[in-house]
């Protein structure tokens, strides 16, 4: 073959393995950036994503959202600028708890007083300081209310931040039960036969608005000699209207029937304004956390049914004061008095007491030692004004 020929060949060949050569490298280029891309795009979204978080945390950023966006977090911007970004847990006692979005499983506490602003992802349960409850959505704040929209709201409604008292607080039932019964049996035999029984009882009923309380005692005894000594009965119906959380009015009635005080039938009649002072929860401490106490005053009709002597009937005032305080699981303490001082003879003067201490001694079964005591200023002639019945009784005590 000659020269001429070879040389345009071997030129071939070399442009032929430049060609390669180049599109080798191109492909690799190529390649190397569509891998590439990837992963800095999810590096620089991480990167994005952590500042956007720290910035959140110190209070740098307004919202991990645009506004108007949606967001699946609440809220929470305190007085001193900070945010707290999470899902509002409940509000009790002055504190809020907040599960943080930056925590898996934890919850902050925040100091209600401390909150300048909210804005909530999903509905909550607000229960107020007059006792009213609501529902809904918290949209912003402005000038120190919440404005919520929601389930139990019709448009939109603004709530002062220091008129809430719970948020989220737990289900209650419609109506709770609370009593006890007691018991008490006195025999002795032999020289003087003897025999007794005392029954004591109280029964609650309650509801968020109402309370129905029914109070009642009876004592018996008698001997071989003297045959019947002791036979009374007494009986209290009380009906409570709360008007707010403490302010709440009732009306009652008390029957009484005693033959050792000459008494068919005392009977008072009595309505007016209540207040709850205490109920349980208001303290922290756990000596004090279980502690009610709430009084009454108002107006009464007392009217006294005797047997031999002349009945007396007038109008009278009526107060009262209830305290019942656990001290622990298994003891307690409880004080109740009332007291029918007349209007139109200040001679005139009824008070009626009983306090002791209650031991549960297995489950809801307890032993109690009470002492009762009555004052009557004007007996029937001849009768004592005062009388006092101490108890030992067992018994059971119920929460339903």
């Amino acid at each position: 073959m000659s020269p001429s020929l070879r040389a345009p060949s071997l030129l071939s060949r070399v442009a032929a393995l430049n060609l390669i050569a180049s599109l080798s490298v191109s492909i690799f280029v190529v390649g190397a950036i569509l891998v590439r891309s990837p992963r800095i795009s999810a590096q620089d979204d991480a990167q994005d994503t952590s500042s956007a978080l720290e910035a959140a945390i110190e209070g740098e950023a307004e919202s991990p959202v645009e506004p108007g966006a949606s967001t699946i977090y609440d809220e929470i911007r305190l007085k001193d600028g900070s945010l707290v970004i999470g899902e509002i847990v409940s509000m009790a006692g002055g504190n809020l708890e907040v599960k943080t979005a930056f925590a898996v499983n934890e919850t902050v506490t925040i100091q209600w007083s401390a909150i300048d602003s909210i804005r909530t992802a999903r509905a909550h349960a607000f229960r107020l300081a007059d006792g009213s409850s609501l529902r809904g959505r918290v949209l912003r704040t402005e000038n120190g209310s919440l404005v919520i929209a929601g389930e139990s709201v019709e448009g939109t409604m603004a709530v002062p931040l220091a008129a809430v008292q719970d948020v989220n607080p737990p289900e209650t039932k419609d109506v709770t039960l609370t009593g006890n019964l007691s018991l008490g049996v006195q025999i002795a035999d032999g020289n003087t036969q003897t025999k007794g029984a005392s029954f004591v009882g109280e029964i609650v009923a309650r509801s968020e608005r109402q309370r129905l309380t029914l109070r009642g005692a009876w004592n018996y005894a008698e001997d071989s000699v003297s045959g019947v000594t002791a036979r009374n009965t007494l009986g209290t119906i009380k009906y409570d209207f709360f008007l707010t959380e403490r302010v709440f009015l009732f009306a009652s009635a008390l029957f009484e029937e005693d033959r050792f005080q000459d008494l068919n039938l005392r009977t008072a009649l009595a309505a007016g304004p209540g207040y709850q002072f205490v109920k349980r929860g208001d303290f922290e401490d756990r000596w004090l956390s279980g502690l009610e106490i709430y009084g009454e005053v108002g107006i009464a009709y007392f009217n006294e049914d005797f047997r031999m002597g002349a009945d007396n009937r007038y109008v009278s005032a009526r107060w009262s004061l209830k305290a019942d305080l656990p001290l622990n699981d298994r003891l307690s303490l409880f004080h109740f008095h009332e007291g029918y001082p007349g209007l139109e003879d200040l001679e005139d003067l009824y008070i009626l007491t009983q306090q002791g201490i209650r031991l549960t001694i297995w489950e809801g079964f307890l032993a109690t030692l009470q002492v009762n005591w009555r004052w009557d200023n004007t007996p029937s002639p001849g009768f004592e004004r005062s009388d006092t019945l101490y108890l030992v009784t067992l018994g059971y005590q119920f929460e339903i």
